[in-house]
C-alpha cells in the first residue's frame, strides 16, 4: 500500500486536542499530514510539528469552509504517490435537534469521527478498502446521504450543472455531509481536473442558512466516486448492522413526519406538531 495523505483543516482550535489523540491512531501507516488553518496558531502549529513526523502547515484564507482548503491541498500533490486521502476538520456542536438525534450536540462529530478513534477501527476500514475495490469512499451511515435524505434541492441541481459542464452524465448519488471520510486518492483527480483554487469559494455563512459553492463540492465528491463505479460505505459496520440502521431510520421518519415533531420554521417559527397537528408555536 502507498502512503497515506491526511488532511486536517482547523477552524475551530479548542477541538485540535480532540483531532491530535485521534490521528494519533494512524502512527502505525505511513502518512503525510497537511494542517491548514485560517490564522496563524502559534502554539498549535507548533504542537502539530512536534508531535507528528512528515507534516506540513498552511495558513489559508478564510475561504469554502473546510472544502476550500481540502481543494487547494489536493491539488498541490501527485495524487498517485498515495493510496488514500483522509480528510478531518474541527466540526463543532450542533444544535440539539430532536427530528436528528444523530446530530444533536456532538453527536455528528462523534459519529463521523468513529472511524479514527482507535486504531483497531481505522485498522477496519484500510483494510476494508484494501479488500474490496468497488468501494471508493468511507464514511459514517448517519452522514451518507442521498438525493431522498438531501433538502438542497437547488445545491443538488447545480452538482448536475457542474457534472454536465464536465461532460459527465447524471447520475444517482449519495455523499459524505460533513465532509469527514477516506477516499480513495485516485477518485480525487476528478477533482484536480476542475482546476479549482480555494479563490473559486465564498467566504463561509456561519449560520449555513445559504447553499454555498462548498455545498456543491461536497456533494460533488460523492457523485466523482459514483460516476467512477465505486459506491460509498460505512467500512466499520457488518451487514446486519447497516439493516439496523436503515430500519431505524425509517421508522424515525415515519415518527417525526405523522406522530411528532419538532423543529424551527425558516420564518424563525419554533413549531411542535403531534399527528401533524401544530399544538404549540413560538416565534423567536
Amino acid at each position: 500500500m502507498k502512503p497515506i495523505l491526511v488532511h486536517l483543516h482547523i477552524y475551530y482550535k479548542e477541538l485540535y486536542p480532540e483531532l491530535k489523540e485521534y490521528l494519533k491512531n494512524i502512527k502505525g501507516y505511513d502518512f503525510r499530514l497537511v494542517v491548514t488553518m485560517v490564522e496563524d496558531l502559534t502554539e498549535v502549529i507548533d504542537d502539530v510539528k512536534k508531535s507528528f513526523d512528515n507534516v506540513q502547515v498552511k495558513v489559508l484564507d478564510n475561504l469554502g469552509y473546510d472544502i476550500g482548503p481540502f481543494v487547494e491541498v489536493i491539488n498541490s500533490v501527485n495524487l498517485d504517490d498515495y493510496s488514500y486521502v483522509v480528510k478531518l476538520h474541527t466540526k463543532r456542536d450542533v444544535k440539539t435537534d430532536l427530528n436528528n438525534e444523530w446530530f444533536s450536540g456532538t453527536g455528528w462529530r462523534n459519529t463521523m469521527l468513529s472511524f479514527i478513534k482507535s486504531q483497531d477501527r481505522f485498522d477496519k476500514v484500510i483494510a476494508r478498502l484494501e479488500s474490496d475495490n468497488t468501494i471508493g469512499m468511507h464514511g459514517a451511515i448517519p452522514a451518507i446521504f442521498s438525493k431522498d435524505d438531501d433538502l438542497a434541492t437547488k445545491t443538488r441541481e447545480d452538482v448536475i450543472a457542474l457534472a454536465q459542464k464536465n461532460n459527465l452524465k447524471a447520475i444517482d448519488y449519495e455523499f459524505v455531509a460533513g465532509s469527514v471520510f477516506v477516499v480513495r486518492a485516485s477518485v480525487l483527480k476528478m477533482i484536480q481536473a476542475l482546476k479549482l483554487s480555494q479563490k473559486d469559494f465564498e467566504i463561509p455563512d456561519e449560520t449555513h442558512v445559504k447553499s454555498q459553492f462548498a455545498h456543491i463540492i461536497e456533494r460533488y465528491l460523492g457523485f466523482i466516486t459514483y460516476t467512477q463505479g465505486m459506491a460509498i460505505e460505512d467500512c466499520e459496520l457488518s451487514s446486519m448492522q447497516k439493516e439496523y440502521f436503515y430500519l431505524k431510520k425509517s421508522w424515525l421518519k415515519f415518527f417525526h413526519k405523522y406522530i411528532y415533531s419538532v423543529r424551527v420554521t425558516k420564518k424563525g417559527k419554533f413549531l411542535v406538531k403531534i399527528l401533524r397537528i401544530p399544538i404549540y408555536s413560538r416565534k423567536f
